[in-house]
């Protein structure tokens, strides 16, 4: 009687924890549902704001928006004290080709390259005077892997915005499904991007080709 006692009092006890760990799972998996979506968020905005900034910066360097004309560097050195990750910082004079009266005394603050003292460097100025980004083959190629590296995270994080979660998984398939299908394509496409960029670009330097 006594034995039949403590075993009734011990399934009533699990039965108890067990309540209470089902429970507590629903209140977890709020919380880090909310902390997911906090992160993507921050992380989303970022991308979008890098993507934009890449955008432009891409478009100058291939001559499609900005003002052209002529960077005369002065002088360049590598503001990255740890010479892990090289920074350049170029001092020199903007020169519009259209209008050769039109010229200013110009830092570039992250410029492409490494550029020798007296080069002269086809460039392009943004509508606000607030960009200078140099043109050609090589600086294009420079953007472009970041843009779709930047793509490819800003899809992603989209996705996990639309994409149903596992436990409310619907058998009959809806529009957010189809979106968050398309969203993983592009974030895909984004990371094929970069590396076919990487790519062209390992060719280019081998090649020696320059634009």
């Amino acid at each position: 009687m006594h034995e039949q006692k403590q075993k009734q009092t011990a399934q009533r006890k699990s039965t108890e924890r067990n309540k209470g760990r089902a429970a507590r799972q629903p209140e977890r998996k709020r919380t880090w549902r909310i902390l997911g979506w906090a992160l993507g968020l921050f992380v989303a905005v970022e991308a979008a704001f890098w993507g934009v900034t890449f955008t432009g910066d891409l478009a100058l360097a291939t001559g499609l928006s900005g003002t052209p004309g002529s960077y005369k560097v002065a002088h360049c050195y590598d503001a990255d004290d740890s010479r892990r990750n090289s920074r350049y910082v170029c001092n020199g004079t903007f020169t519009a080709d259209d209008d050769p009266a039109d010229v200013s005394h110009q830092q570039l603050d992250d410029a492409d390259d490494n550029y020798a003292d007296g080069a002269a460097i086809a460039m392009r100025r943004s509508a606000d005077a607030a960009t200078y980004q140099a043109t050609g083959l090589e600086p294009a190629l420079s953007l472009v892997w970041k843009l779709g590296l930047t793509l490819s995270v800003l899809a992603f994080c989209l996705f996990h915005a639309f994409d149903s979660p596992k436990d409310q998984q619907r058998t009959v398939r809806s529009w957010r499904d189809s979106v968050a299908e398309l969203l993983a394509m592009v974030s895909v496409a984004g990371v094929v991007i970069a590396v076919l960029d990487g790519a062209v670009a390992l060719v280019v330097w081998a090649g020696g080709f320059h634009a």
